[in-house]
């Protein structure tokens, strides 16, 4: 009798950061290497042991006492992958030997080996995206529920104010790399130059306290937060926008993976090119996904207003405002949400 075999996909705590987009990466890899096994279903196995942990970010900040609040923070991003069956979470490599023991018909990733070898996995999945791009020609999409894809659209509508929505994430971290925050005054002054002139609306998308009140005073800016959204509700913003701007941080890697048009600030990838091994390239001021598609722009350097009208001024004119503006319900209503590209 034939065994219906799975994939069982294990994020390692001790190894991998619990952030957003590490975590989303990984996702998004779990449903290439479900492709590639050539299997219906994943079961998900958190390796979850901070006290074994060798991933610098997670000193004295994860413990036994708040594990399952950082645990939950990122367990959101799987309902995006629509292939999950069932859900471990286990505290230590002799129980998830044990769990391996039992199902021995499980193709398993990363392998045992890579557990072992405690390695950093990011730079290897960028690869292996990459590589499946290579030979395929496209990425396979995160799945938005249909929840939140109905979530979204009352979203943009009730909050849009019939204007082209756009998220912006915006990032300011003291501890974890600074080079990566966004500057304040330079999206303020961005803000207020579109107000009067484009029909959009920013959502932005950032923790509470990365918040700045005086935005609040441009008729063109709402804080995501403000609706008490999650992670999961503002991954569904991005996708549902009509482009997404921002500081490299988590949410953004979302639209990297994706089709529509976007620009990322501050990136240090130019740092680690060589850990990317061709999958990303550098030209002048500007990385280069071998995935990218145009109008998909990622800058290493720090953004000034000047920077972000020119470049916004260009994915504006790559949408149809006009197509946008008459059918945004039954694009929101459709699985065609790119059609209105140029």
């Amino acid at each position: 009798m034939e065994i219906n075999r799975k994939l069982l996909v294990i994020y390692d705590t001790s190894t991998q950061p619990i952030s957003i987009g590490d975590f989303a990466t990984f996702v998004q890899t779990s449903i290439i290497k479900k492709i590639s096994y050539s299997v219906d279903k994943i079961d998900f196995c958190f390796l979850l042991n901070p006290a074994k942990s060798s991933v610098a970010e997670l000193d004295n900040l994860i413990d036994d006492n708040n594990k399952m609040y950082f645990l939950f923070s990122i367990m959101p991003i799987l309902q995006f992958n629509p292939y999950i069956s069932n859900i471990f979470v286990i505290e230590s490599k002799d129980e998830l030997y044990d769990l391996l023991e039992m199902k021995k018909s499980y193709y398993i990733w990363p392998s045992v080996q890579n557990i072992d070898s405690s390695e950093y996995l990011y730079y290897k999945n960028y690869i292996l995206i990459n590589e499946f791009y290579r030979l395929n020609g496209y990425i396979p999409q995160l799945l938005i529920p249909k929840q939140l894809k109905k979530w979204s659209e009352q979203f943009i509508i009730r909050n849009g104010l019939g204007k082209i929505p756009v998220t912006v994430n915006i990032r300011r971290n003291l501890d974890i790399c600074p080079e990566r925050n966004s500057d304040y005054e330079a999206w303020k002054g961005f803000f207020s130059y579109c107000e009067d002139k484009y029909p959009v609306v920013f959502f932005v998308i950032c923790s509470t306290s990365e918040i700045e009140p005086e935005w609040r005073k441009l008729t063109n800016v709402i804080f995501v937060k403000d609706f008490n959204t999650q992670i999961d509700k503002e991954i569904s913003l991005i996708y549902f926008s009509a482009f997404h701007l921002g500081s490299s941080s988590g949410p953004s890697i979302v639209a990297h993976f994706g089709n529509k048009p976007y620009l990322t600030v501050n990136i240090n990838a130019y740092k680690y090119l060589d850990t990317y091994q061709g999958s990303l390239v550098q030209k002048g001021d500007f990385l280069f996904p071998s995935f990218a598609k145009k109008n998909q722009i990622n800058y290493i350097r720090k953004e000034t207003s000047e920077f972000l009208i020119k470049n916004f001024k260009q994915l504006y004119n790559s949408i149809d405002v006009e197509v946008w503006n008459k059918e945004t319900n039954d694009i929101l209503q459709t699985e065609k949400i790119n059609d209105w590209l140029r």
